[in-house]
């Protein structure tokens, strides 16, 4: 009894799988300019519902542009002599990145070397 109960338990989670992956999703583009560590969790959690899904996909990939361009932007400020700018731009950086992805490490060697 315990063992079909789990099943058709489990069953209608998986058929529910795309709909919570899509309200995780939608979640995370709600927070995504707000909180982009807590809009990461989201997709990540959006696709391991449904690993398919497009609009989670975008998510990641809208997130690493953006640490992309305060990446860039911090150099241009920094090249500029403009160390806080620079400093900023980088933080804010940090919270758009992947956390295991080489822009991320990037960011945290620029701030460990960036003078005061």
């Amino acid at each position: 009894a315990y063992h079909r109960q789990a099943q058709s338990l489990l069953d209608a989670l998986t058929r529910r799988a795309p709909e919570i992956a899509a309200s995780m999703a939608a979640s995370g583009y709600r927070k995504i300019t707000t909180d982009p560590v807590a809009a990461r969790k989201d997709f990540e959690q959006a696709l391991k519902f449904d690993p398919n899904n497009a609009r989670a996909k975008r998510g990641l990939e809208q997130l690493e542009a953006a640490a992309k361009l305060l990446w860039n932007e911090g150099c241009v400020y920094e090249m500029e002599g403009k160390v806080a700018h620079a400093r900023a731009k980088f933080k804010r950086a940090l919270l758009y990145a992947a956390p295991d992805g080489d822009l991320h490490a990037r960011i945290i060697k620029k701030l460990e070397t960036l003078p005061e």
